[in-house]
């Protein structure tokens, strides 16, 4: 059993339970949350921790499918120039001074990551059966989920229901399994 195969759930486990408990906490008993609660400052932190737990564990764009072909190590060509790209695009978001440009940024590096997500990343047709690797669906909805909410903050998505950003992570992570279970571009 490898390091990370323990640790992304509980890690996984531990941001779940922390959106839950931020939005418990911003909401009271109130079913929908309002965008202007959250800070964008501190989602951009938490995406930029979450790509940099993608990159150590190389689930930011795994290329592992069926029973042979394994991901490549942390410190490949491809995981070091894929996850930086996205590191880069928040951290500039971070410092930008203007809203309109940490928009421009976060739309930008979510284009890139869900074409990466969708045509690239592998993962999903795993093992003897072809399942999903459960592991990586886990880490993807984390990371489909942090960026909803970083777009509801930065677009003023009033009065959205927190749980139809689950359901949309959801069905993305569904339409990734069923038509691109492996990717279909590699670097």
């Amino acid at each position: 059993m490898h390091l990370e195969d323990f640790l992304i759930p509980l890690i996984t486990f531990g941001v779940w339970l922390g959106s839950y408990a931020i939005i418990k906490r911003y909401l009271g008993d109130r079913d929908h949350f309002s965008a202007e609660r959250f800070n964008t400052a501190y989602l951009l932190k938490v995406l930029i921790g979450w790509t940099l737990v993608g990159f150590v564990t190389t689930f930011e764009h795994t290329t592992s499918w069926g029973c042979i072909v394994f991901g490549e190590p942390i410190f490949s060509v491809s995981n070091i120039l894929l996850s930086a790209l996205s590191l880069a695009l928040f951290i500039t978001a971070f410092y930008a001074p203007k809203l309109n440009t940490v928009r421009l940024l976060v739309s930008l590096e979510s284009g890139y990551w869900l074409s990466k997500f969708l045509f690239y990343k592998a993962g999903y047709a795993v093992g003897f059966g072809g399942s999903p690797d459960p592991i990586v669906m886990l880490f993807d909805i984390t990371s489909i989920y942090w960026r909803f909410l970083l777009f509801a903050t930065l677009f003023h998505s009033i009065d959205r229901h927190f749980r139809l950003w689950w359901v949309i992570a959801i069905i993305l992570i569904l339409l990734k399994a069923i038509f691109f279970p492996i990717g279909k571009l590699y670097i």
